[in-house]
């Protein structure tokens, strides 16, 4: 998997390309953390550009969830396709996370 961010007035935007898998689990929580310090209101994650996700990054994203409930910052899932959308229906993740 491979990210970009971009710092904007109303939040981080932070978009994922590729296969986000068990691989990423600590880059991806590494960026968070840094991501929490910072303040800001809403995170969102942009992943549209994600084919693949497996069962340990749908538990990283439950953790990266908790993790911006315990700060006050508003997480939003956008834009999953394809497999990430049919594994987020498989996995009730619609009653879970604020998904556009």
């Amino acid at each position: 998997m491979e990210y970009t961010y971009k710092e904007e007035e109303q939040g981080i935007k932070l978009k994922l390309t590729g296969k986000f898998t068990f691989t990423d689990n600590k880059a991806f929580l590494s960026f968070i953390e840094d991501t929490i310090a910072k303040n800001f209101n809403t995170l969102f994650i942009d992943l549209a550009g994600v084919d693949f996700i497996d069962s340990a990054a749908l538990g990283i994203l439950l953790l990266t969830r908790d993790k911006c409930a315990n700060t006050n910052i508003k997480l939003i899932l956008c834009s999953p396709e394809g497999q990430v959308k049919q594994m987020f229906k498989i996995s009730k993740f619609d009653r879970l996370f604020d998904i556009r």
